[in-house]
C-alpha cells in the first residue's frame, strides 16, 4: 500500500511550539504535537526541543505510513527566508542566529523553508478566502503588531527578507509612537492608563481584555482607549491598502477579540483615507475591499506553514 505523502507544518510561538502533519488538501491528517517553549532558554535545549517534538511527529507519520515530504516552519522573525536563518528575534533568546533549516534539513533530510510567523498566517488565511482572493494583507494585534503580504497567493518576502516589518514604522513622529507602541498588547494598556490619568493599576494586574470588560461596562478611560487604538489603526491600514490594494484585509490577534470597541472608528478613518474605487469595488473589474476579522485564528499559522512546502 502507498505511503499518504504528508508535509509537517512546525509554529514556534514565545511559550510553545507546535507540529501538525497535513495532506495534499491541507487537511489536518495527524494528531497536534505540542511542547512548552522558555523564552530565556540557551540555545541547545531550544533546538534540542524542537527536535524532540518534530521526531515523535515523524515516528507516528511512520506508525501511520505517511511520508513526510518536508517541513514548513513559521518562527518570530526577523528572518533571512532565502537561507532559514533566524535572527535577532527580540522574543525567543535560545532561536538568535540559529540556522535552523540547516540544522532541521541534516537531522531530518527532508526539505526544510522557514518565514516569518505572520507570513505563514497570512498564506494560511488564504484558505479562508474566495478562490478569486490573489492579494491579502494581514495584521495581527498581540505582544507586537505583526504584519504580513500576500501578493498572487505568494508571500512577498522582500529584497532584504524584511517586507511588512514594521516594528520601526512610526505613526506619531511628535511622539515617537510606534505601530508596537499603540497596536499591541501593551499599547493598548499604555492607552487606558494615559486616559485614566494615572498609573496606579486597578485590581492588580491589569490586560487588554480586562481593560475591554471595563469598556463595555461603560468606563470611558477604557472606551477612549480602544477607539484610539481603533483610529490609529485605520491610519496604519489606509496607508498599506493605499499602498498595494490587495483583495482582502485580515485583522487576527487577542486584542481584534474586542473589535466591537474599535472597529467603528478604525473603518471611518479608512473610509476617509483610502480610494472610493477600492472601498466601493469597481463594476465588472474588482470586487469592494474586504475587511474582516480571522475566523481561523493561530489555526491559520499552522495551515501557511505547511502550505510552505508545494505537493
Amino acid at each position: 500500500m502507498p505511503k499518504e505523502k504528508v508535509r509537517l507544518s512546525l509554529t514556534i510561538g514565545g511559550t510553545h511550539v507546535l507540529v501538525m502533519g497535513f495532506n495534499k488538501a491541507l487537511q489536518s491528517c495527524t494528531p497536534p504535537f505540542r511542547c512548552d517553549l522558555d523564552a530565556e532558554a540557551p540555545r541547545a535545549e531550544t533546538v534540542n526541543k524542537i527536535i524532540e517534538i518534530l521526531k515523535q511527529a515523524f515516528a507516528a507519520c511512520q506508525k501511520a505510513n505517511q511520508e513526510v515530504i518536508g517541513i514548513g516552519v513559521g518562527a518570530p522573525g526577523p528572518i533571512n527566508m532565502k537561507t532559514g536563518k533566524i535572527l535577532e528575534t527580540p522574543n525567543i533568546k535560545g532561536l538568535r542566529n540559529v540556522e535552523l533549516q540547516k540544522i532541521l534539513e541534516k537531522e531530518f533530510s527532508v526539505p526544510v523553508k522557514v518565514n516569518n510567523d505572520a507570513n505563514v498566517q497570512g498564506l494560511g488565511e488564504l484558505t479562508d478566502e474566495p478562490p478569486d482572493c490573489q492579494d491579502l494583507i494581514l495584521v495581527t494585534l498581540g505582544s507586537g503588531t505583526g504584519v504580513a503580504y500576500i501578493k498572487d497567493r505568494r508571500i512577498v518576502d522582500g529584497r532584504h527578507c524584511m517586507a511588512c516589518e514594521m516594528a520601526k514604522a512610526n505613526l506619531n513622529p511628535p511622539n515617537g509612537f510606534g505601530v508596537e507602541q499603540i497596536c499591541s498588547i501593551n499599547g493598548v494598556i499604555g492607552l487606558y492608563f494615559l486616559f485614566r490619568g494615572t498609573a496606579e493599576k486597578l485590581d492588580g494586574d491589569i490586560s487588554p481584555k480586562k481593560i475591554a470588560l471595563l469598556a463595555f461596562a461603560g468606563y470611558q478611560p477604557a472606551i477612549l482607549a480602544y477607539q484610539y487604538l481603533g483610529r490609529q489603526l485605520g491610519t496604519f491600514l489606509a496607508i498599506l491598502i493605499n499602498t498595494v490594494d490587495p483583495d482582502s484585509v485580515v485583522i487576527s490577534g487577542g486584542i481584534a477579540e474586542a473589535e466591537e470597541l474599535f472597529i467603528g472608528e478604525m473603518f471611518a478613518v479608512i473610509k476617509a483615507n483610502i480610494n472610493p474605487e477600492v472601498y466601493n469595488g469597481i463594476d465588472g473589474v474588482a470586487k469592494p475591499l474586504m475587511i474582516r476579522k480571522s475566523r481561523l485564528g493561530e489555526d491559520a499559522q499552522a495551515i501557511g506553514a505547511a502550505m510552505l512546502i508545494e505537493m
